[in-house]
Order: C-alpha cells, then sequence, then structure tokens
C-alpha cells in the first residue's frame, strides 16, 4: 500500500514535467505561414585548385567578401514540431580578388572583386523546440538551388589622382559558373514573429567552368546572418 501511494506521488510530481517535455517537442498549435528574411551574406571562396598537377596546387586567388540577401520563405508542418520551408531569395554576393593576381600593368591594378547577381530557391526541413509560447529555437538542413543572373569581373587602378575603374562579364566560357547547388546548415531562434538565423551553404558544385582542358576547382562558400518576420 505504501508503496503505490510512493508511486502515485512520483507520478503526480512528475506530471508537470511530463507535459513540459511534450510541449518542447510538439507545441500542438502548429501552424502554416509565410514569411520575409533580410540577411548579411559573406562568401568565402576556397582555393584554387589544379588537379591535373600532381601536387594538386592551391592558390588563394579569391578573398573574403560581403554581400546580402532578400526573401520570403513557407513554413509547412509536418510532424510534430518537425517542418519543411522551401522559399526564395534574390541575393548580391561579392568577393575579393588578391592583389598578387592582378594583371602586372602600368599603372597596376589596384583592387579587384567579383559580383554576383542572382537568385536562390532553399528548400530545408528543421525542427523547432518550444521553450514558451514566445520562445522557439530551430535547426534546420537542406539543399540550396541558385542561378546568377549578372556576374561581373570589376578591376580598379589608379595612376597618381586618377582612377579608373571597368568591368567585364564571368558568366561565359572559361569562367565562373553562373548556377550551382549548395547544402544548408543552420540554426535560429524565434521571438514571437521574429525571427533569427546563422547558416552555412557550403557549395557542392564546383564554381570554375573548364573549357580549355584544365581543371581548376574551387567552391564559393557562404554564411549568413539573417532577421525575419513570420505572419
Amino acid at each position: 500500500m505504501i508503496m503505490k501511494k510512493l508511486l502515485l506521488s512520483l507520478i503526480v510530481a512528475a506530471a508537470p514535467m511530463i507535459a513540459s517535455a511534450q510541449s518542447i517537442f510538439d507545441s500542438g498549435e502548429n501552424y502554416k505561414y509565410f514569411g520575409v528574411r533580410l540577411g548579411l551574406d559573406l562568401t568565402c571562396p576556397t582555393k584554387v585548385t589544379d588537379n591535373n598537377s600532381p601536387l594538386n596546387l592551391a592558390s588563394d586567388i579569391f578573398k573574403t567578401g560581403a554581400g546580402f540577401n532578400v526573401g520570403a520563405i513557407y513554413n509547412i508542418p509536418v510532424w510534430m514540431n518537425m517542418y519543411v520551408e522551401p522559399g526564395v531569395t534574390l541575393y548580391y554576393h561579392t568577393y575579393k580578388l588578391n592583389k598578387d593576381f592582378l594583371p602586372e600593368m602600368d599603372p597596376k591594378y589596384s583592387s579587384g572583386s567579383v559580383r554576383e547577381f542572382g537568385l536562390s530557391i532553399p528548400v530545408v526541413a528543421g525542427y523547432h523546440f518550444d521553450f514558451t509560447d514566445d520562445i522557439k529555437v530551430r535547426v534546420f538542413t537542406g539543399p540550396v538551388f541558385s542561378l546568377g543572373l549578372k556576374g561581373d569581373l570589376h578591376v580598379t587602378d589608379k595612376s597618381s589622382d586618377i582612377k579608373l575603374s571597368g568591368s567585364t562579364g564571368v558568366y561565359k566560357d572559361g569562367g565562373i559558373n553562373r548556377s550551382n547547388i549548395a547544402w544548408r546548415i543552420g540554426a535560429g531562434i524565434d521571438y514571437k514573429q521574429f525571427a533569427f538565423a546563422v547558416y552555412g551553404d557550403p557549395e557542392l558544385t564546383h564554381a570554375y567552368h573548364n573549357t580549355d582542358g584544365s581543371n581548376m576547382v574551387f567552391r564559393r562558400n557562404v554564411v549568413s546572418f539573417t532577421l525575419g518576420y513570420n505572419f
């Protein structure tokens, strides 16, 4: 009899904790919604590697550059707090050209960068943990398909007090691929209808288009810090 009373007391005491745990993993109040997103992007190119070389020689031709993205998502609950979230994003990315690889001319080029404007379509799956009615922590992952709409190599040279600049397209034979596939991995926190997230998009495809028999490869990996609002 004493054992039964003790067991009953333990069950009664643990009930609120069990209910709380269930609400963290399954809020029971999930619904479809649209959201808008604005993000700061850092494009982090890898070294350019010559796979035809027996030593796989790699060079730091490109350096990290900043950009931004703006877009929208549609969140679709799947099971418990699991969801699928397709989206569409316009981006403007830049990454710098190492001065050591700028053409040797008189006057010398003083700076150079690649500037890309395009469209990306992420399709991620995630799970959110509801710690309170207002605070949710989420993790997510999935593929990102991107298409560059315009890409230019922009260079600047300076002679005395005269500064000249120009650009040329990079989406051409022997240039940079306008399309790519990346894999997004990220986490975020939602407060009421506001959303903040940090994610990385490691590129799965090579960014360089080889047409001359060479095998030069590199990838444009992206790290993003985003703010959003869910309707």
